[in-house]
């Protein structure tokens, strides 16, 4: 799942979760999940899209655009057995 998430307080502006689990979180488990081993995608871009490639290989995209490293605060390739490639976002 893709969350969106704002910083009122730090005046961060928006950043945008990639989420894996077995089902859709409540608003209390994706509180949790931000800090939790469940992100394995974080940026401040809104155009992400996800498409499963299989039941073990998510690949996730920037639809109309590109995502640079300097938006990217966390990006993971793999969770668990899940494999994670990208399209049209750059790389850590």
């Amino acid at each position: 799942m893709v969350a969106e998430r704002s910083d009122h307080e730090a005046l961060g502006g928006l950043e945008y979760f990639v989420l894996v689990s077995d089902h859709v979180f409540s608003p209390t488990e994706l509180r949790h999940a931000f800090y939790g081993n469940e992100v394995i995608f974080d940026a401040a871009s809104p155009c992400l899209t996800l498409t499963w490639k299989s039941a073990t290989q998510l690949e996730i995209g920037c639809e109309g655009g590109t995502v640079d490293v300097g938006h990217i605060n966390l990006q993971k390739s793999q969770s668990g057995d899940i494999v994670v490639s990208y399209k049209n976002i750059a790389t850590k």
